[in-house]
């Protein structure tokens, strides 16, 4: 009884086979890409693959939005609708990125009792925490809203502690 082995001979090389390899080898590469990403925290660990999602706790980010004209005033997550808003942020994947402006525009065009408010934003996380080690729920980031004049908002606040800042038109 003979075995064939159609790996070692390079006359078995199919076009397949060449695809597969090359698949494998490219799926083995973003792993490694993935779990470097992951460690410099730039994205979640549970998206694109999931690969590093038991290197930390699932981050569980949550969204709370206070009204700061009623000295902070949680605003109910029963009376928020974020569906839009959610579709169109970055911050599940793309850990470090603000929410883009698309994404603002979504919420207040879902909420629009928000409109006029002076909010702030704020996106809490559970973290892992080396000394002790523990996992805690933090801030992961910080945004204010003010409204200087009708039909415009200002935005300005902090992500993964990199300050950020803009002025959009609200459009109806």
């Amino acid at each position: 009884m003979s075995f064939e082995r159609s790996f070692s001979s390079p006359a078995a090389w199919t076009a397949g086979k060449i695809v597969l390899v090359g698949l494998i080898l490219l799926h083995s590469v973003w792993i490694i890409i993935h779990l470097n990403l992951v460690s410099q925290g730039r994205i979640s660990p549970w998206k694109l693959g999931g690969y590093g999602m038991y290197t930390i706790p699932n981050p569980r980010p949550k969204l709370f939005v206070y009204d700061m004209n009623f000295s902070p005033y949680r605003v109910s997550p029963k009376e928020l609708k974020l569906r839009e808003f959610v579709m169109k942020s970055r911050a599940m994947v793309f850990r470090c990125q603000p929410y883009p402006e698309p994404a603002l525009i979504a919420l207040f065009q879902e909420n629009p009792d928000l409109v006029n408010r002076k909010l702030r934003l704020v996106t809490v996380e559970r973290k892992f925490l080396h000394n002790p080690i523990r996992s805690e729920t933090l801030p992961h980031a910080v945004m204010d809203i003010k409204w200087p004049e009708p039909g415009f908002f200002k935005y300005a606040g902090t992500f993964c502690d990199k300050s950020y800042r803009g002025k959009v038109q609200l459009k109806r």
